[in-house]
């Protein structure tokens, strides 16, 4: 099992929510700049991926 230090804790509590936030939007927004319709399941999967990114950087600060 990895092993990460305080401040590599704190790194990744910090850093997780912009990455959740950059990819959620990548999944939702994307097809709209690419001329496609947006999807049930692209916005459905921006979500997920924005709550367990998110969730990980809770659990990451809660440690």
């Amino acid at each position: 099992m990895l092993r990460l230090t305080r401040e590599q804790r704190r790194l990744l509590a910090d850093k997780l929510p912009d990455t959740a936030n950059v990819a959620a939007g990548v999944m939702v927004f994307s097809p709209l700049v690419g001329g496609q319709h947006l999807s049930a399941a692209s916005f459905v999967i921006g979500a997920f991926v924005w709550f367990a990114a998110f969730g990980s950087a809770l659990w990451f600060r809660r440690k």
